[in-house]
């Protein structure tokens, strides 16, 4: 049985534990905290929850409470959340670009934008990431990560977060060499569980409830993905689905806000409603036809709102090489699958990740940095070199260190 010893308070309902390994969490004692309905209620939501917030890029819970423990025991992410780094980058030991143009080392860029895709595929489609490390010849490990991922969770319903930002991504302090602290999805309260089997292709998408409302009936989501599919953005902004793609577009506003410091414009991204037009344009980002003749919505040049060019943002990013043209694509697709359905984040991972081997191996950030898994690598190298060690000093043969 896991055994855990009691840490400091962190507030009036919260404390940390420390476990028998010696890893630190954060607990609830949901016996005082919920009149002791954990036992009757609460406890098979916690255990189905623990089931799904299982992952390496998700605030996890460790432990539901039981008889034997009466806490909720979940990770803790100790450096803060992405909302302070944006605040304030030396938080974390992120100093602003070296070369002088761009926010953040594009290393975390890299970092934010693959952890975040691993949990949105993870809740979306069921699916994990396994990395493993080639081998050149028997016994020796190469740099070289492959990258494949798990079949679909059975009959799994994907899962939308619906709050997707900055201080919903928390950060945990490195437990070995990584360069970057460890980035996990958290603030779930707005999640929803659709009625769609991720793996099943002849099921049709369904529309997801908007972040704003609690109770929906599903036929009326359902209603609202086929009005959408039928008339577009003739549909009421607020009879508009919420998707996969809407997800994938707060995350593509995320890197943007990382390399440029700057937010996109407030407001629907769609369409404007004073001038009719979209404000962020660039290569790639699907534009809307012109309004029709006796519009009377202001033109785009008469409209206050702030228009963002996404190339001319970018051009000086990729002048310095501040940023690779790789990192500046992903965002480019990002922002342009708002309520889509054309890409899936696992599609999304596919494609970005020969762009983030060629950064590894081309720019000499990538040269130096180090991931979870390349700190494992590092490990179990070490490891194998002291094992062959130990084994020829046991021959009565010298090895240098």
């Amino acid at each position: 049985m896991v055994k855990y010893s009691y840490g400091k308070r962190i507030s009036e309902r919260l404390r940390l534990v420390r476990r028998d390994d010696g890893e630190v969490f954060v607990a609830q004692d949901f016996e005082r905290t919920n009149e002791g309905l954990y036992k009757h209620q609460a406890m098979p939501a916690l255990v189905a929850a623990a089931d799904v917030l299982n992952h390496e890029n998700i605030v996890s819970i460790i432990h539901p409470p039981g008889e034997w423990n009466p806490e909720l025991v979940w990770d803790y992410c100790d450096a803060g959340t992405l909302e302070n780094v944006l605040t304030d980058p030396h938080i974390v030991g992120l100093n602003n670009n070296t070369r002088g143009v761009g926010l953040l080392p594009e290393g975390f860029v890299w970092h934010v934008a693959l952890s975040l895709l691993r949990a949105l595929q993870w809740l979306h489609e069921g699916k994990r990431d396994e990395y493993s490390l080639a081998t050149n010849t028997p016994g020796q490990l190469s740099n070289k990560k492959t990258r494949t991922t798990t079949i679909n969770e059975p009959d799994w319903l994907t899962i939308l977060h619906r709050d997707i930002r900055p201080a919903n991504l928390h950060l945990q302090r490195s437990k070995g060499t990584e360069t970057y602290p460890a980035v996990k999805l958290g603030g779930f309260e707005k999640c929803y569980v659709s009625g769609t089997v991720s793996s099943n292709a002849d099921t049709p998408a369904v529309a997801m409830k908007r972040p704003d409302e609690d109770r929906i009936q599903f036929d009326v989501l359902w209603q609202r993905w086929a009005n959408w599919s039928q008339n577009g953005l003739s549909t009421s902004p607020r009879e508009r689905p919420y998707t996969e793609g809407s997800e994938l577009f707060d995350l593509g506003k995320i890197l943007y806000q990382m390399m440029t410091g700057k937010e996109l414009p407030e407001g629907d991204y769609e369409e404007c409603l004073v001038c009719g037009r979209r404000h962020i344009v660039g290569d790639g980002i699907e534009q809307l036809p012109p309004p029709s003749p006796g519009d009377k919505r202001l033109t785009t040049e008469e409209c206050l709102g702030l228009t963002v060019n996404i190339d001319e943002v970018f051009a000086p990013l990729l002048e310095a090489r501040a940023y690779s043209f790789g990192l500046c694509t992903l965002v480019h697709n990002l922002l342009n699958q708002k309520r889509k359905f054309e890409l899936r984040a696992s599609q999304v991972l596919d494609r970005s990740w020969d762009h983030f081997g060629e950064w590894v191996e081309q720019y000499p950030d990538g040269n130096i940095f180090v991931d979870v898994y390349d700190d494992a690598h590092r490990r179990l190298a070490n490891a194998q070199r002291l094992q062959a060690k130990l084994i020829l000093e046991s021959r009565g043969i010298t090895t240098e260190d």
